[in-house]
Order: structure tokens, then sequence, then C-alpha cells
């Protein structure tokens, strides 16, 4: 299972999750706009903004 941080605003957030479900890959996504990132994003994209797609 695929878990994506991302704002649902973004061009690349968009691009990320039409990329899965093209694939029919299962994720869950957790929202995490560039103002207010989720605390685990900077350590998971190594100091950037979401997205960020992480297998859990």
């Amino acid at each position: 299972m695929k878990r994506l941080y991302h704002w649902p605003l973004d061009p690349a957030g968009r691009l990320v999750r039409l990329a899965l479900g093209e694939k029919g890959e299962g994720f869950e996504t957790l929202e995490s706009p560039s103002w207010a990132p989720h605390p685990d994003v900077p350590r998971l994209a190594h100091g950037a903004v979401a997205p960020a797609l992480v297998e859990i």
C-alpha cells in the first residue's frame, strides 16, 4: 500500500494521483498544504514540500 502526501489543488499532486489511478495502484492520501505541511513530509521528501509518495 502507498501513502501520498499532497495538496489536492497542486498540479503535481494531481499528476501523481492520475498515474496511480491509471496503474490501478491502491493508495491513501493525506493532505499537506505548503503553508502547513504534514509533520512527516520534510523527512520523507528530504526537506521538500508535497507531493511525497511512500510505501507503507
